[in-house]
């Protein structure tokens, strides 16, 4: 093998991070659904059910970013130790 060759990824690693990637998206999805219902659950009488303003921001956008940010993380780290 060439030394100046470089190597790629192992399979399990691409493997994982192609995984993440797909549920990336839903995660996000999943977020604004949640975001657009709103604190009180459906069919509830309750009418006085409200979101503290960090739960608000954590359910849309802080926890999408923070799904994003993990994934470059996770992408970076693994291309570190694998890759090389």
């Amino acid at each position: 093998m060439n030394d100046s060759e470089p190597r790629s990824l192992p399979i399990w690693c691409r493997l994982l991070l192609t995984i993440y990637w797909l549920l990336v998206p839903l995660w996000m999805l999943l977020g604004l659904f949640v975001s657009a219902l709103g604190p009180c659950p459906a069919f509830s009488s309750s009418t006085d059910c409200e979101w503290s303003r960090a739960e608000a921001l954590w359910n849309f956008p802080l926890s999408q970013i923070a799904s994003v940010v993990v994934g470059i993380l996770l992408w970076q780290l693994l291309r570190r130790f694998f890759a090389k």
